[in-house]
């Protein structure tokens, strides 16, 4: 990488927190050459490498989304990142996300069940970074759900939360534990040949729990729900559940 020395730092400090090897290369040559010798399992780079133009090109997109959620993650778990908390219509934003991805529901081979209780369900939250909240359950309901089956979606409050629920059948076979789901780069093995970085669930709760909410993960057998709460103004602690549909491997980084 030729980014900035702060910024291999950063990445380098956060990826050994994740117990993994950073080896680092000067040039595209010498990350051939780690490469060849090493059992390399990602490789961080940017567009200042003419010695591998050409050579990754098929792995570029996936890189840039990996590198951008990385370094989403990292501000994350710091808890760098500032929130612009406004009150915000959880309803309309729900609905707004659906709407976003109504072409990949309608043409998906599932069906989807919404339930707001009421148009007007309200608390005060970043409406940017919770929009990335339900941009992921959302995505990741559409890409591992069993085909033929249905989504169930549910936004409801009480008096001190609001709980946004979604409920899917897997069609993969759910043999990890869930905590796995919010380690980085950590995938059902199914699931490895998505275009995801593996970050996702890991960034939508820690924008949840920057906004003093709770993202959990419950699976019931090939049963699988999300549930957000989020409390109804920022001094709540505590979560609420929704309703119910559903009855230290060491990798290696060069940079």
């Amino acid at each position: 990488m030729d980014d900035e020395a702060e910024i291999q730092d950063a990445i380098e400090i956060y990826l050994r927190h994740e117990h993994m090897n950073v080896y680092k290369a000067g040039s595209g040559l010498e990350a051939l050459e780690l490469i060849g010798r090493e059992d390399i399992h990602l490789i961080i780079l940017d567009n200042m490498m003419p010695e591998l133009d050409g050579i990754l090109d098929r792995k570029s997109q996936r890189l840039k989304v990996l590198i951008d959620d990385l370094f989403e993650a990292s501000k994350m778990a710091s808890g760098a990142v500032e929130l612009t908390l406004e009150d915000v219509n959880v309803s309309a934003l729900l609905g707004q996300a659906l709407a976003e991805y109504s072409d990949k529901i309608e043409a998906a081979p599932l069906t989807f069940r919404v339930h707001i209780a009421h148009p007007h369900i309200r608390t005060r939250l970043d409406g940017k970074k919770t929009w990335r909240v339900l941009e992921n359950l959302l995505s990741n309901a559409l890409k591992y759900s069993l085909p033929g089956s249905r989504v169930y979606v549910a936004l409801t409050e009480d008096d001190a939360h609001v709980v946004l629920t979604i409920n899917n059948i897997s069609a993969y076979e759910i043999d990890f534990e869930v905590e796995e789901l919010f380690e980085r780069f950590k995938r059902g093995d199914a699931s490895r040949h998505t275009e995801g970085s593996g970050l996702g669930l890991a960034i939508a709760r820690s924008i949840v729990e920057l906004q003093e909410g709770r993202l959990q993960i419950e699976i019931d057998g090939d049963c699988f729900k999300a549930t957000v709460t989020w409390p109804k103004n920022a001094s709540t602690a505590g979560a609420a559940s929704g309703s119910d549909h559903c009855a230290g491997t060491t990798a290696a980084a060069l940079l």
